[in-house]
């Protein structure tokens, strides 16, 4: 991919990139070379999904977690998307249980990857949390890991 180089035309142009890609250049997974040409770097980018797993398989039964807190405990808070990508593309459903991941107000997500809002509510239901209007309180839910 190559970018013109004239401004504000240019950084519009490599946010779309990025965020159509669903990364987060703060976050160090795409590199931009002298020529303009937009690399995402595929180390880093597998690297971070495999600590996200890592992290997400530490959520407790019972329990959840952010996608800025699994950000935040992979080692960069901005890494919130990444985390919402990664989890999209679970590898292992019954093993990473991608379902305790929650938005930042408790939101359980709208396009849950593997059935959709229910299947995440029921999930959660399963395990004794409780789900009031697609929402999960995480004063009383939350992992504090």
């Amino acid at each position: 991919m190559h970018l013109q180089k004239n401004g504000i035309k240019e950084k519009y142009q490599i946010a779309s990139i990025i965020q159509n890609r669903h990364m987060d250049m703060s976050a160090g997974l795409v590199d931009i070379v002298a020529n303009g040409q937009v690399i995402l770097n595929i180390i880093k980018i597998m690297t971070l999904n495999e600590e996200i797993y890592k992290t997400v398989m530490k959520i407790p039964y019972g329990k959840v977690a952010t996608y800025g807190q699994i950000a935040t405990l992979c080692g960069n808070p901005y890494y919130a998307r990444a985390v919402g990508n990664a989890l999209h593309k679970n590898p292992n459903p019954q093993k990473i249980p991608c379902y305790r991941v929650v938005n930042s107000k408790g939101k359980l997500t709208e396009n849950f990857a593997f059935g959709g809002l229910k299947v995440q509510s029921d999930l959660l239901i399963s395990e004794g949390i409780e789900v009031i209007d697609g929402r999960v309180n995480l004063e009383k839910y939350q992992w504090r890991g």
